[in-house]
């Protein structure tokens, strides 16, 4: 198994991704999503937010935020009753782990194995990189050769 905590990028463009971001705590539950069909980039990796996952510290922030969020749109009901797409890997990073995403996710249907996430998704946690920008940290098993 190999950890990897990788920033996560184009949030800018996924209102209300970068409030959502300053109200996560550090470890919440997020989830990987390969996007082969991505007009930019078939090795894309999606960073998506279950709004039913978060904990009660972060839906109180998020009616904290209630202004901010009306800003963009969206109440705290909105974000806790959805699933939000944050960003991407970094495209230099998602080539050289998609395959290895894409053969776990694959393992882990085949296995039968219950899981409470949805088909096609890898989980992965809301983290820090030594710079401050905010990331995602996951686990992948090694490649098999």
């Amino acid at each position: 198994m190999s950890t990897h905590l990788l920033p996560v990028v184009g949030g800018h463009f996924r209102p209300p991704a970068k409030l959502l971001s300053a109200t996560l705590p550090l470890g919440q539950a997020l989830w990987l999503v390969p996007e082969p069909t991505n007009e930019h980039d078939p090795n894309a990796i999606r960073v998506m937010l279950r709004g039913a996952k978060l904990d009660a510290r972060a839906i109180e922030e998020l009616r904290e935020q209630a202004a901010h969020l009306e800003g963009y749109g969206f109440t705290p009901e909105d974000i806790t009753e959805n699933d939000w797409h944050l960003g991407y890997i970094p495209k230099t990073d998602a080539a050289t782990i998609v395959r290895r995403l894409n053969a776990a996710i694959e393992a882990q249907t085949a296995s039968g194995e219950a899981t409470d996430q949805p088909p096609g998704w890898w989980p992965a946690h809301f983290d820090f990189t030594l710079e401050g920008k905010w990331a995602v940290r996951f686990t992948l098993p090694e490649a098999s050769a």
